[in-house]
């Protein structure tokens, strides 16, 4: 699905964008092209804040997985956005918590991941 035709139609199609870019940018960046990763999940988050900007219940699921696979990218450029980084984490670790309070089968691969990572940053140096 492109850009240009998810944006073009419907609300509805704002969350599979999202969940596209953000699974795009993940794959990028298990292929070595961060950069691009980056990108690709850096849009994601913007268009799943626009998202929960309107209907946070809505579409927080859809923030938090943006943010996660944001956090993964930049976590692996960490030398170069480490404050980002944390940042990042941080905030994803908090959505997570609070969907796994209603929704905890939904979450628990990604919350585990995050909490671990979040419970261990070492920042450059």
């Amino acid at each position: 699905m492109s850009e240009g035709v998810a944006t073009a139609g419907a609300a509805a199609d704002g969350p599979v964008l999202v969940w596209a870019l953000a699974h795009h940018g993940l794959r990028l960046s298990e292929a070595g092209r961060h950069t691009e990763a980056l990108d690709a999940t850096a849009r994601a988050v913007s268009l799943s804040r626009g998202l929960a900007a309107r209907h946070r219940a809505a579409h927080e699921d859809h923030l938090a997985f943006a943010l996660y696979a944001y956090a993964t990218t930049t976590r692996l450029l960490a030398d170069i956005r480490w404050e980002e980084t944390i940042d990042v984490i941080t905030e994803v670790a908090l959505l997570w918590r609070a969907i796994a309070e209603s929704e905890p089968g939904l979450v628990g691969p990604y919350l585990d991941a995050v909490t671990d990572t979040h419970a261990r940053p070492t920042g450059p140096g």
